[in-house]
């Protein structure tokens, strides 16, 4: 094995396949990054066990080979030569080790043969859709954030994808909650194997991962496939490829049951911008309970009127809105609706609530962009607002 390449190339490959690749780990083999030679290709791989990351650089060469070396220790090196540096890769006889060099820099390590490890399994895909990395990156991104770090319920740590038809093709559905908060996002996909229930739950960790690559992509197309038994996701650029093991979606809650609701009895329309000010004025005096920072909300002709209070104070802020429906009370979890609106692009938001959503066990309000519903935003339950913030009592709450 010998062959040149660039270290700008070179290098930001190692980086990426290092994301996944353990600093150590008792079987030495997943602490390496996989180095294959094919001519004028150099594939570069590496894994965790549970997850393989790959990428595919063009060098000068005309021989085959490759091996196992340490990829914190190759990385490394390689990040500390010169932007434009040219670099030699070549194995010596009789050991197999991998000497690297840049001028008078030189770099001797260690090897595993190629039969010793792991590579991308060639199974043909069950299932295959096609959609551009920007695309994908966004809805991963506008939902990941409501992903659990629960431990005990792996399976609400983990994005939910799934496909379905609307106007005439397919769309692709990312969905995530937590117990309290429930994102989803939709985009169009292509396809010529796409199963109408496609159902796969993606690890928090793997789903950052496929945000880093699809990013990289931006508008190139990027290509989804599972295999037969949907046990494992192949996401494949033109010179990348990530593959991970997927979570088990036994538990997982029915989201389109949590999500659907009753006719709308009150609708606002208000300014992003103009919420998440008066929102952070009021988490100074918002009090820390159980439940997290519970702010009381009540619909007015022309504004949404938010209270919160602890001990010692107690504010009111009055957002603009257009409101239509019935005025009502309802109490929420501040934090998470400041998190919720981070997701949205800047503009208008719209809030949507049932009839009575005080009287009613586990009602559900809705946020999304003014522009469209594609991206909804679900924040459960709604709370009734403790006795200290019930802006009926009196005649209203007094400003700090």
């Amino acid at each position: 094995m010998k062959a040149l390449c660039e270290r700008d190339q070179l290098a930001p490959a190692l980086q990426a396949c290092a994301k996944v690749v353990p600093a150590k780990h008792d079987i030495p083999v997943f602490s390496c990054v996989r180095l294959e030679l094919d001519g004028d290709r150099l594939d570069v791989s590496g894994t965790n066990g549970a997850q393989l990351r790959g990428r595919t650089i063009a060098v000068r060469s005309e021989s085959r080979g490759g091996c196992y070396v340490n990829a914190a220790r190759l990385a490394g090196f390689v990040a500390g030569m010169p932007s434009g540096a040219e670099i030699e890769l070549s194995q010596k006889e009789p050991t197999g080790d991998l000497v690297v060099r840049h001028g008078r820099n030189r770099c001797g390590l260690a090897t595993l043969p190629l039969d010793s490890g792991f590579r991308f399994p060639d199974a043909a895909p069950a299932a295959s859709l096609s959609l551009s990395g920007r695309a994908l990156a966004r809805i991963l991104k506008r939902v990941m954030a409501a992903a659990s770090n629960d431990p005990h319920r792996d399976y609400l740590c983990a994005v939910k994808l799934e496909t379905e038809e609307a106007d005439g093709g397919v769309r692709l559905l990312a969905i995530a909650t937590n117990g309290h908060v429930l994102r989803a996002a939709k985009t169009p996909i292509e396809g010529e194997a796409i199963p109408d229930d496609l159902r796969i739950l993606v690890p928090r960790g793997a789903v950052s991962h496929c945000i880093d690559l699809a990013n990289r992509a931006d508008q190139e197309r990027l290509t989804l496939m599972v295999n037969e038994s949907r046990a494992d996701l192949i996401l494949e650029a033109t010179q990348e490829r990530y593959h991970t093991n997927l979570v088990s979606a036994a538990g997982w809650p029915e989201w389109r049951r949590l999500a659907e609701q009753e006719a709308e009895a009150l609708t606002l329309r208000f300014s992003i911008d103009d919420f998440r000010a008066a929102a952070r004025r009021l988490l100074l005096v918002a009090e820390e309970g159980k439940t997290g920072r519970l702010a009381s909300f009540r619909a007015e002709a022309e504004h949404l009127v938010i209270q919160a209070a602890d001990d010692l104070a107690e504010a009111v802020e009055y957002v603009p809105a257009a409101v239509a429906g019935d005025g009502q009370e309802w109490g929420s979890n501040l934090g998470y609706i400041i998190d919720c609106l981070a997701t949205l692009e800047d503009g208008d938001a719209v809030m949507r609530l049932p009839a009575d959503v005080m009287e009613k066990k586990g009602a559900n309000l809705f946020l999304h962009e003014a522009k469209g519903t594609d991206d909804v935003i679900v924040v459960a339950p709604t709370k009734t607002p403790p006795r200290a913030l019930r802006m009926d009592k009196g005649k209203g709450g007094s400003a700090a």
